[in-house]
């Protein structure tokens, strides 16, 4: 029997897919488990979610999928 995708560690809940943490990544949601490999994917991400609004990545404080803070 094997073990359901969802069930490992590198699943990401928000966007439901694998997504295994690379060596060098700039930080990862303790709650969904999404990844944001660079601090420009962070600030992409909020922007995609607030159109007009562009924040530094070191003033964003959760994730932009699920919000939890990091």
């Amino acid at each position: 029997m094997s073990i359901p995708p969802e069930a490992s560690p590198d699943w990401c809940h928000s966007c439901l897919k694998l997504e295994p943490l690379p060596d060098d990544y700039y930080i990862a949601c303790g709650e969904c488990g999404h990844v944001y490999v660079t601090a420009e994917d962070l600030v992409n991400a909020y922007v995609d979610e607030y159109p007009g609004y562009r924040p530094k990545a070191e003033h964003i404080p959760s994730c932009a999928k699920c919000w939890h803070d990091f």
